[in-house]
């Protein structure tokens, strides 16, 4: 994408997903023995698909969250939707801005947000709980200790939590 297209994409309120990862995962390629076309195909573009998601930025085109990969795809040591968050904060987002991108943000632009993506009384409970700040470094969801959806306790590493309906 070029930067007159990002600057037009940010004017006319287009978001973009960028789904960096997918050009620059050459190991999980191989690990999961995806067909060579598809890695000629998409490891090639990541140095402009990179260059595109800077442009992005750079307009101020809105972003949200989203993987070609499956989420729960392990990839460098993590799973891949932290580290397609990891990519965007290195390409120029702001950690606070990344966290946005796959909550309130991605929300919105779902159309979903009456009812989720933020923390406020009335809003359906999904959190993780974790030793460090998402919303100052994005790596901090690499030390994911706990999840709670509607408020239910799914994951609790230190046994900790209880339930408060």
């Amino acid at each position: 994408m070029t930067a007159e297209l990002t600057d037009l994409m940010a004017e006319r309120g287009v978001w973009y997903t960028p789904t960096i990862t997918v050009s620059r995962c050459q190991e999980f390629f191989e690990l999961n023995k995806v067909p060579t076309w598809m890695m000629d195909r998409a490891l090639p573009a990541g140095p402009e698909h990179w260059a595109s998601l800077q442009r992005a930025i750079a307009s101020e085109v809105e972003i949200v969250m989203g993987s070609d990969m499956p989420p729960y795809a392990p990839f460098d040591e993590i799973i891949d939707t932290v580290r397609e968050m990891e990519f965007m904060q290195e390409a120029g987002m702001t950690a606070a801005e990344v966290f946005a991108s796959a909550t309130t943000s991605a929300t919105q632009w779902l159309g979903a947000a009456i009812d989720v993506g933020t923390l406020e009384v009335g809003m359906r409970a999904d959190l993780l709980v974790m030793d460090a700040d998402p919303t100052v470094d994005i790596s901090a969801l690499r030390g994911i200790r706990a999840v709670l959806k509607d408020g239910a306790v799914y994951r609790d590493d230190r046994h900790q939590l209880a339930v408060i309906r």
